[in-house]
Parts: C-alpha cells; sequence; structure tokens
C-alpha cells in the first residue's frame, strides 16, 4: 500500500474513474452470472445470489488488489466457471424444495473452497505454468463453447423465457425483438467499434447510456411499473436481505447426499476455474508486456478466491478485461480495485430493490457482448491460426457443448488432449544421439596406439541416447533404430543412456525386452546408464536384467573400452612416457594420497604436472551442481598443460583416486629453463603442444558428429 501514499491528485482522480468505470463492468457481469447460475428451480433464491455475487466481487477486488504484484490489476467472479458451476448446479433440482435453499448455496461455497485451495495447492508445487501444455484447439473450442452459453443466456435473460430450437421464430416478434435488440446493438457496437477506440471505456460506456436511454426513453411514454410489467427492467424482486453469507444453519439443513452426488461436475468446475485462472495470468503477461510470476499470483488468486467463498460462496480470480481497462486509464495502485469494492458494498447496502431498477437490456447485453466475442475470436482464430484438422477439433468441442452441454464438451476436450498428446509425442524422436567409438569416448586418456585400437572396434559398440518421456509410442523408434544394428553381425555392446529421460511408461519394458531378447541370440551385451532409482524399479519389476549397470555414459564407454583394450587383438599397451623422461630432472616429486586434491579452478594456469603412477580424475559442476568428470589420467598424461602454456585460467578440480605420484614442474623452473636451455623448452612446448591439438582435434572432430547426428 506504500504506492497510495505518494499518488498525486490527478493520480487519484486517474485511479478513482478506473474504478468506476470497472466497477460498472463488475456488477453488471456478477447480476449477469447469478442469472446463470440462479435460474430454473432456483430462480427464487436469485434474489440473495445477486447480493451474495455483488458482495463477492467487492471483496475479491479488495483481497486481491492488495495482495497481487501486478500493478492495477483487477479481480472479479468469471463466466467461464459460472456456466460450467451452473450446469453442475442443475443437478441438484431433484432435491426437496424444503432443503433446496440451503443445499444450493451450500454447494456453490463448498466448489468455491474448493477451487480457492486448488488455486493455492497449484501456486505452491509450481504447476501454475501447466497450463501452457494445453493444446490451443482444445482451449479455443471451449471458449468458443463458452460464448455460446453465454450468449444463450443473455437472450434467454433478455425474453425472461427458456429457448428450444423450436421457439427461435418467435425471437422476431415485434414483443421479443424490443426487448432484445438493444443489447444485441450493444454488443455489435462494441464488437466492432473495439478494433479503433478500444474496449476498455467503450464497454462501460455504453452499459452507462443504455442504462439511463432505457430509464429516460422508457419513462416516456411508461411509468415504472409499466416498465417492470412489460419486462424491461430485472425487477422487481421479494424482499430479501441485502446480504445474507452461509451460515452453519444452512450447511447443517443442506441435503448433503445430493451434493455429494454432483461431485464429478463440482470436480469440472474446480478444473476450469483452475485452467482459466492460469489462462488469465498467462495471459496478463502477454497482454500488459510485462513478466508475471504465475506461479505467486496462482496462490494469491487461491487465497482470495478462499476468502470470498467462505464469505459469499463465488470464487474470483484475476480478470483480464477489468484489468487492461484499468490500465488503460491509468490504474496502477489497488485504489481502482478499492474504488470497486466501495461501489460493490454500496450497492449491496442499498438492497435487492436498487437492482432491480437495472434494465434486462444491460445484464443480457453483458452476457451477448462477452458471449459474441468470445465466439468472434474463435473464428479470427479458426481461419488465421488453426490448421484444418485443429479448428474440426475445436469445432467439434463447440458442436458437443452446443448438443450435449458443457460438461460434454469437456470430456471431449479432454479426450481429444489425451489422444492429441499420444499422437502428437509419439512423432517425437526419443533418440537424442547415436554413439560409437570413432567419435564417442570416454573422458579416460588414451594413448594414440589405444586410440587407434578402440577405432577398429567402432562397429562393435553403439551407445544410443535417450530424451524425453518414454512410453509405448516412442520406444517402437527405438526398436526399429536397434534391430538392423543387432543383425548385422559386428556389434557387442549395445548401451541405453537414461540420463536424459525424463521418465517412462511400463508399456516401455516390453519393447526393451524384446530387444534384450534379440540382444542376447546374437551375443550381444546390453548396458544400462543414468538409471535413477525409480526407473531401475520398474525397468526390473517389467523382467528386465540390468546386468550391466553404470552411473553414467562416461563410466559405460570406459568400461567397454578396457574390454576392447585387454582382450583386443593386437592393442598396443604402450605408454607414451617421453615427457616424464624429459622432464624428471627438473621437476619436484610429490606424493598424493586417496581423494587428495591436486589442482582447483583458478584464475590462473600455475603449475604443470606429469602423473609418474596411480590415477587422477578432472571434475567439473554443472550449473544445477551436478558434478562431471571431464578427464580420468594415469601414467605418462600432463595435466594443466593448457594453463601452463596459454597462461589461462583452470576450470577442472583434479583429485587423486588412489595414492598417486606425479611430477611439478613449477612456472619459476621453467622460466629458468627459458634463459638456459631455450631448444629443450621448444622441445617440451612442441611435445605438449601436439599432445593438446590431438586432444582438441578428436574433441572437434566428436562434436562436428553429433552436431549433424
Amino acid at each position: 500500500m506504500r504506492e497510495i501514499r505518494w499518488l498525486s491528485a490527478s493520480d487519484v482522480a486517474r485511479e478513482l474513474v478506473a474504478g468506476l468505470a470497472a466497477s460498472t463492468l463488475q456488477i453488471g457481469l456478477s447480476i449477469s452470472l447469478a442469472f446463470i447460475v440462479f435460474s430454473g428451480p432456483f430462480e427464487a433464491f436469485l434474489p440473495r445470489g445477486i447480493g451474495l455475487a455483488v458482495v463477492g466481487t467487492g471483496l475479491a477486488a479488495a483481497f486481491l488488489g492488495v495482495q497481487t504484484q501486478i500493478p492495477g490489476a483487477i479481480a472479479s467472479q468469471q463466466d467461464t466457471p459460472a456456466v460450467v458451476l451452473a450446469a453442475a448446479a442443475a443437478g441438484l433440482s431433484i432435491v426437496d424444495p424444503a432443503q433446496a435453499e440451503d443445499t444450493i448455496f451450500a454447494f456453490v461455497m463448498i466448489v468455491g473452497l474448493v477451487t480457492g485451495l486448488s488455486f493455492i495447492i497449484v501456486g505452491r508445487l509450481g504447476l501454475a505454468t501447466a497450463v501452457r501444455s494445453l493444446p490451443f484447439p482444445v482451449i479455443s473450442g471451449f471458449l468458443a463453447g463458452t460464448g455460446w452459453i453465454l450468449g444463450r443466456a443473455g437472450v434467454e435473460l433478455l425474453v425472461d423465457d427458456h429457448l428450444d430450437w423450436g421457439e427461435v421464430p418467435a425471437l422476431l416478434s415485434w414483443e421479443q425483438l424490443q426487448l432484445w435488440i438493444p443489447a444485441l446493438l450493444l454488443a455489435v457496437t462494441v464488437i466492432t467499434m473495439s478494433a479503433r477506440v478500444g474496449r476498455g471505456l467503450l464497454f462501460p460506456a455504453g452499459l452507462l447510456a443504455l442504462l439511463i436511454g432505457v430509464h429516460v426513453v422508457g419513462r416516456i411514454g411508461w411509468s415504472l411499473d409499466a416498465l417492470e410489467d412489460n419486462g424491461w427492467l430485472l425487477g422487481p424482486f421479494p424482499e430479501a436481505e441485502r446480504w445474507s453469507p452461509v451460515g452453519p444453519s444452512e450447511l447443517a439443513g443442506a441435503d448433503w447426499a445430493a451434493i455429494a452426488a454432483q461431485s464429478i461436475p463440482a470436480l469440472g468446475v474446480v478444473g476450469v476455474a483452475l485452467i482459466s485462472m492460469m489462462l488469465n495470468v498467462a495471459g496478463l503477461e502477454v497482454q500488459l508486456g510485462e513478466e508475471v510470476e504465475v506461479e505467486a499470483e496462482a496462490t494469491r488468486a487461491g487465497t482470495s478466491a478462499t476468502l470470498v467463498s467462505a464469505l459469499s460462496g463465488y470464487p474470483a480470480y484475476h480478470l483480464i478485461s477489468g484489468t487492461v481497462m484499468a490500465r488503460t486509464i491509468g490504474s496502477r495502485t489497488p485504489v481502482a480495485a478499492l474504488t470497486i469494492t466501495a461501489c460493490c458494498l454500496a450497492v449491496a447496502v442499498a438492497g435487492i430493490s436498487v437492482v432491480g431498477l437495472v434494465p434486462r437490456a444491460v445484464v443480457g447485453g453483458v452476457l451477448l457482448t462477452v458471449g459474441l466475442t468470445m465466439i468472434v475470436d474463435w473464428i479470427t482464430h479458426l481461419r488465421n491460426r488453426l490448421r484444418l484438422i485443429d479448428g474440426l477439433l475445436s469445432l467439434t468441442i463447440l458442436g458437443s457443448i452446443i448438443a450435449f452441454g458443457v460438461l460434454a464438451g469437456i470430456g471431449v476436450g479432454l479426450l481429444a488432449a489425451v489422444i492429441g498428446f499420444v499422437i502428437s509425442y509419439s512423432r517425437v524422436d526419443p533418440v537424442r544421439h547415436v554413439h560409437r567409438l570413432e567419435t564417442s569416448r570416454s573422458a579416460v586418456d588414451r594413448t594414440g596406439a589405444q586410440r587407434r585400437t578402440l577405432i577398429e572396434h567402432n562397429d562393435s559398440m553403439v551407445a544410443i541416447e535417450l530424451t524425453g518421456y518414454l512410453f509405448f509410442g516412442s520406444i517402437r523408434r527405438v526398436t526399429d533404430l536397434v534391430s538392423p544394428m543387432l543383425k548385422g553381425g559386428a556389434l557387442r555392446h549395445l548401451v541405453f543412456d537414461f540420463a536424459g529421460v525424463s521418465g517412462l511408461d511400463v508399456s516401455v519394458v516390453q519393447g526393451l525386452q524384446s530387444i534384450q531378447r534379440v540382444s542376447d541370440s546374437h551375443g550381444v551385451d546390453v548396458h544400462w546408464s543414468g538409471l535413477t532409482a525409480q526407473q531401475q524399479l520398474v525397468l526390473s519389476r517389467g523382467g528386465l536384467r540390468l546386468d550391466h549397470l553404470h552411473a553414467d555414459l562416461d563410466h559405460a564407454l570406459e568400461h567397454i573400452e578396457d574390454l576392447f583394450l585387454g582382450n583386443g587383438a593386437g592393442a598396443d599397451q604402450h605408454i607414451d612416457l617421453s615427457l616424464l623422461e624429459m622432464l624428471t630432472a627438473h621437476c619436484e616429486r610429490r606424493t598424493l594420497s586417496d581423494g587428495e586434491v591436486l589442482m582447483e579452478p583458478s584464475e590462473h594456469g600455475g603449475d604443470l604436472f606429469i602423473v609418474e603412477s596411480g590415477v587422477l580424475t578432472a571434475w567439473g559442476t554443472t550449473e544445477n551442481g551436478e558434478r562431471v568428470r571431464y578427464r580420468r589420467v594415469g601414467p605418462g598424461s600432463v595435466i594443466g598443460e593448457v594453463g601452463f602454456l596459454a597462461g589461462s585460467a583452470r576450470t577442472a578440480t583434479v583429485t587423486a583416486d588412489a595414492e598417486c605420484v606425479v611430477l611439478r614442474l613449477s612456472e619459476s623452473t621453467w622460466s629458468s629453463l627459458r634463459i638456459e636451455d631455450p631448444q629443450f623448452v621448444f622441445e617440451v612446448q612442441t611435445k605438449l603442444t601436439a599432445r593438446v591439438a590431438e586432444r582438441l582435434a578428436h574433441t572437434s572432430t566428436a562434436y562436428r558428429r553429433l552436431v549433424r547426428g
């Protein structure tokens, strides 16, 4: 609230104007949504429903307006979950009339509380951005269906009757035309003119003009009672409490068996509200061009929705249209949201009779405008952004909602999303890289002769780096890749690296079992690297033999290389000790115990080390803190040669794998040798450069092959 303290008079004026303009839209929208939920068998409870809706809108604006980190954000009840809530509430029509009021308000409150808690859970678990994974055709089809229901509800409100297809021609009679044509004109004007002047002020200005126009024009020839009798106004309403939250007595008097029977439709309301909330928060990030903490805003929306539901029964969260309108006028603080709260509470205090003076054209116009806008946006996307197959999917969802209702549309949409995911993901290649010994080897230093031996065994080893989520649709690609290799006859070791696998389905086991059976028949050993404990459990329970397990691909390659170098015909085990022999007289000998650190990252190259006996390993750390082996060296190998020659920074930590002896050539000794014996220095530099060049050549070749692959 600190930013309010420094507002100038002009800033306060802009905030108040934004709040008053948004209030016109918010109050009209909340009344409209109450008409959707409290219709048919629950029409008698409409006055109280409107009171709760208006108060809920005010409370939501205050709670979220103060918490949010989005400047000028406005919260409100939303049309999409209200439509699904109305469909779910329709299942309570069989309740005993004596329990009907307690049951419907208890149901709305419980759904609201569960919705708010789901927002909090999703925000705290960091799942709010998951909505971006939903296919756009599914979302667009559902939004189009919501637009259809809102538009139809608006027309039914205007003519005060439930419409069936056979009754549509009756809308063209003069008695009906005069009721719904003003609202249709408002909708058409807002939709056609918003591209030129912006929807921010146009919509509330149109509602205000319609409100004043009906009373001015209507009162010229008719009295107030005549306007009410002819259906031009929402009222008169029977006397009702101005605001009456759901209390313990009503919770006790509700038909909880009937509410439990509607648990699945109720979960549909929660799911739709959850998706809508996440879409709205993500949409504000795009509309405002500002970075939004989606997870934090989801948690704040959940806290607000839970408080509002406990007090008024309706969940509410970020409203894109209200926020954009307030920001367009100049709102950057919670003042506009608090102005909405004041206006809503004023209406609640004045009583439901004030709402009864609102023309049906205003409330119906809100529903009709919002509904038609959603359908027009859907048609635009259908024409410009969707492929034919995506458009047909979106159209199918809309058709399902029109023919069978919103819950059927949700079911079709979710089923389509699952099928679409399976088909699309099955096309994603799960093989990230295929490694062979010619270009991919372990981090263990090998002599030139050893490297030549490994290249001779190039066709005897294949390592397949897997990636993504593995399931029955993707493992088939792996099987098709491996089968020809196994049947070729040269392969002796097959490695599956799971380091890049995010998860796997049990159906993967069957495909891997098939590979293992063929491997056994051709004398091929199957190696497994990078498996998590959970993945090992899934594979072993499925019947796979995990005989050759390795921590990572590097250690798997080292193991196979050792097998080839130890058993391969003609393998040359000669170690190049020429540098060791040349520099022994100029070096200090140092003994390292097991695990002792020889070298750590530094800004300066430092001394040169040569391994006389034992083995050392160079380690690095990834951005996420994972320890990675860079290099493993044995007798005759040189450590720190790049930094020694170029004076560049050291990037690795080098430790002894067991007791080791190394020779250290200090910088000072090297400087002296440059003066005393330049020819000797030249020969040493030549050998060091050759070793560095050989290592870099192998690394570059491997990199190019991997990039091309």
